[in-house]
């Protein structure tokens, strides 16, 4: 029998006002002085995701980061009870979708 998983793909466009406040006021107390990339990829990484869309949970488990890559206008966010990579025709990752098709 198949063993089934939870798996999210999410996509964090970074230029917005999504987490802008939360994660400024955070950086500023502490002195360090990181682009808005960086601090949106921290911000995920502390939590931010879970406070704004509960809803990414597993039986009221939250699910945890595997895998956060930055791009040029977007986090790549991925989320799951087991370190899960989708196949390429099945992601929403831009980037692997795109080399994919370079390929063919």
């Amino acid at each position: 029998m198949e063993a089934f998983f939870t798996s999210q793909e999410i996509l964090v466009v970074i230029h917005t006002k999504f987490a802008a406040a939360e994660y400024q006021d955070k950086d500023e107390e502490k002195g360090r002085q990181l682009s808005s990339t960086e601090k949106l990829a921290d911000a995920c990484w502390n939590g931010m995701l879970r406070a704004k869309l509960p809803e990414i949970t597993q039986n009221r488990k939250p699910l945890p980061i595997w895998e956060l890559n930055e791009g040029d206008r977007i986090l790549y966010v991925k989320l799951g009870e087991i370190d899960n990579t989708p196949d390429t025709e099945y992601t929403i990752n831009p980037y692997k979708i795109a080399m994919s098709l370079h390929l063919n």
